[in-house]
């Protein structure tokens, strides 16, 4: 699956970046998502987040 993210609403939390404060997306970006069906569910086995200002929209 292929499409444009916009996560400029998310809250990333990194525990390895505490006392940073609170850290926001930055907007659109590609994504790419490798997904599978097990037993009814679709689960995804592969992600991969482009850099942000790369999509086509």
């Amino acid at each position: 699956m292929e499409d444009c993210v916009d996560d400029s609403d998310w809250n990333i939390i990194e525990e390895d970046l505490e006392g940073l404060g609170p850290l926001h997306g930055e907007g659109f970006r590609p994504v790419i998502a490798t997904v599978t069906e097990n037993n009814g569910t679709w689960q995804v086995s592969e992600l991969w987040l482009g850099e942000y200002g790369e999509c086509e929209r």
